[in-house]
């Protein structure tokens, strides 16, 4: 699922479910995806169970502390959280 097919399945108000094998297959980001969800119903025939999360705490434009930013993404997801950047598990 791209931004393309994405817009052009809701330009033409597909009333049917998108069914997608994974969600890898969905390749959209920002605003094209909250449209695109918000617009469209997507299925998953094979849902992931995402199991940790991995944090770059340094990054092009910005940088966070890493305990910090670690401890902060694990309590909002609620899963084990390693920074890729600072190599440590936050607490």
């Amino acid at each position: 699922m791209t931004p393309a097919i994405a817009a052009a399945l809701i330009r033409e108000r597909e009333p049917r479910a998108i069914v997608v094998r994974d969600p890898t297959q969905i390749a959209l980001a920002g605003k094209a995806a909250l449209h695109a969800f918000e617009s469209l119903t997507i299925r998953c025939e094979r849902p992931l169970n995402v199991i940790a999360v991995t944090v770059a705490s340094a990054g092009r434009e910005r940088a966070f502390e890493p305990r910090e930013f670690g401890r902060c993404v694990a309590r909002a997801t609620g899963l084990p959280t390693f920074d890729v950047y600072a190599a440590e598990r936050a607490a």
